[in-house]
C-alpha cells in the first residue's frame, strides 16, 4: 500500500485531519498482509517445489488457501527474496498468499 502524499498548507484543521490520516495508514502499512501476493493455480509435484513469489523481499510467510488434492504442503528449506522453497507430499493445484 502507498502512502498518500500530504498537502502543503497551513489550515491548522487540515494538518490535524492530515496526521490522522497518516496514523492510520501506518498501522495499516505495518500489517504482515498489507503487501500480500495472491499465487493461484499452482501446481506443486512431489518433492522440492521452487516457486517465484513476486514480492521482491524475503517473505514473512504464507497461507495455503486452496488446494485439489489431499496433500501435505510444508517448508523445504529457506525462502528467499525471490522463491518459496517448499515441499509437497504429491501433485496438486494450490492457491497461496505470500506475505
Amino acid at each position: 500500500m502507498k502512502k498518500p502524499a500530504r498537502i502543503r498548507t497551513t489550515d491548522r484543521d487540515l494538518m490535524k485531519v492530515q496526521d490522522n490520516i497518516t496514523n492510520v495508514v501506518d498501522n495499516i502499512c505495518a500489517l504482515p498482509l498489507s503487501d500480500a501476493v495472491v499465487l493461484d493455480g499452482v501446481s506443486l509435484e512431489m518433492g522440492l517445489n521452487r516457486i517465484n513469489h513476486g514480492l521482491q523481499r524475503q517473505p514473512r510467510g504464507y497461507l495455503l488457501c486452496g488446494r485439489d488434492s489431499p496433500v501435505v504442503v510444508s517448508d523445504a528449506e529457506a525462502h528467499t527474496t525471490k522463491f518459496l522453497n517448499l515441499n509437497s507430499s504429491g501433485a496438486a493445484t494450490v492457491k497461496l498468499i505470500v506475505f
